[in-house]
């Protein structure tokens, strides 16, 4: 929650989705990038760690069409 109520889907530097079945972290650093993500309702973890530094704003989409495969 914001300083005035209001959720912010982060904590303690975690995602999480509106509605709690997703919750994801990622970073990149000198090239490389790392993401974890859960759907704990599924039980369903997915992790990579690649060599490219440009999947900044697809990453989340790539591991939700993963996930998708497990339904």
């Amino acid at each position: 929650m914001d300083k005035n109520g209001n959720p912010i889907n982060y904590a303690l530097g975690w995602r999480v989705s509106d509605d709690a079945s997703e919750v994801y972290h990622g970073g990149s650093s000198a090239g490389g990038t790392a993401y974890l993500y859960i759907q704990p309702e599924k039980k369903l973890i997915i992790a990579f760690a690649c060599n490219s530094g440009d999947w900044s704003t697809s990453r989340h989409k790539f591991v939700q069409q993963l996930a998708s495969l497990y339904d």
